[in-house]
């Protein structure tokens, strides 16, 4: 079973999915391709891909979106940030507000970073940039203890107790791209009995 995760999912999801999905399976051998949402996509039309857990916007005609999980970005902000001496956390923001911060980014190839130039666009500034990369874990600690902001997914700052300890959260105004949990998979994908079990499994842990 050809599985695609973004590597935070895969960290919140499959240390519950795979002890209880190899007990019931233990002869199916599972292949994990970790990668953003843009090229999970692609790697699924390709064919490289039977099924995965994609956070994005449904856009492909070629894919099937099944709706698993909603989910809310936020400006995160370290505490010690001007932004986060100002306004008090949970209070909404346009994205304006933190168009003076240094901005912590994931890479393009990953959904969030595609929201956040669709809305530097829309309000017509560029961030300033501290740090990019390819892992939300690194992105969110480093902006959390450098006097930074990032957009990120809130359930993700949630699961960090030590991070939401040190960041003050804001829900961004005209937040219309939004992103969400899907699974995905090709129209024409055959289903097995054990893919179907497995995503049995996904959807009893969200």
């Amino acid at each position: 079973m050809r599985l695609g995760f973004s590597v935070q999912r895969g960290m919140q999801l499959l240390p519950l999915v795979i002890p209880e999905f190899t007990q019931k399976y233990p002869y199916v051998r599972i292949e994990l391709h970790e990668h953003g949402s843009d090229v999970l996509e692609q790697l699924l039309i390709e064919g490289v891909c039977d099924l995965a857990l994609i956070t994005t916007s449904p856009k492909r005609r070629e894919l099937h979106y099944e709706l698993l999980e909603n989910e809310e970005i936020v400006l995160m902000a370290d505490q010690n940030t001007n932004i986060a001496q100002r306004l008090p956390d949970g209070t909404t923001i346009d994205i304006t507000e933190a168009e003076n911060e240094a901005f912590v980014m994931l890479r393009h190839g990953h959904s969030v970073r595609s929201i956040q130039e669709h809305l530097f666009q829309l309000r017509g500034f560029t961030p300033k940039m501290l740090l990019e990369s390819n892992s939300l874990e690194l992105a969110k600690r480093v902006a959390a203890n450098a006097r930074a902001v990032m957009l990120c997914p809130y359930v993700y700052i949630a699961q960090s107790p030590e991070v939401r300890a040190r960041v003050r959260c804001y829900p961004i105004k005209g937040m219309e791209y939004e992103r969400h949990l899907y699974l995905c998979y090709r129209k024409e994908l055959y289903f097995a009995r054990f893919m179907e079990d497995f995503l049995a499994i996904v959807r009893s842990k969200l």
